[in-house]
Order: C-alpha cells, then structure tokens, then sequence
C-alpha cells in the first residue's frame, strides 16, 4: 500500500477506532464546523456518520474511541465512550 500525504485542502480530521487498541481511521474535513458536526453527533448519540461526497458513500460507525485533531496548529482533543470486550 503506498502512502498518500494528508490533502492541504482537509486540514481537520475526525480519528476513531471500533476497539480502543485497534488501528485509527482518519477522515478529513474542509471546515471546522463540519468536523465539530460529527464529533458533537458522537457525543450525543455514541455513533458518527462519515461521508465522503467524491465517492458519494455515506456510512454509519459506532466507535469506541474519537479523536478531534487540527493540522493547522497540532491540537487534539479525545473522547473515549466506552471499550468493547471480546468474550
């Protein structure tokens, strides 16, 4: 798989994982605003609903794990909601 650098035109991300040790997905947004949308929708609910308008997929997660970060100034902010257990 070839690494792609971050596109300059989506500098804030939402990061989540299903599980709190699993792989981060990354999803990047054009605006704060919408970002915060997301993230706020997570607080509220437990699931974020991602879209990628190129592509015209929409798709619902329901993460254990959700990370607001900025590329223009390095700030982050986290939210765990709750862990997922193996049984």
């Amino acid at each position: 798989m070839d690494m792609q650098p971050m596109p300059k035109n989506l500098p804030y991300l939402i990061m989540f994982t299903s599980t709190i040790d699993g792989v981060p997905h990354v999803h990047g947004y054009a605006n704060e605003e919408d970002r915060d949308a997301v993230y706020e929708q997570f607080l509220q609910t437990g699931k974020i609903k991602l879209r990628d308008d190129n592509l015209g997929v929409e798709q619902e997660f329901e993460p254990a794990y959700v990370a607001r970060m900025n590329l223009i100034d390095g700030t982050i902010n986290y939210t765990k909601v709750r862990e997922i257990f193996s049984e």
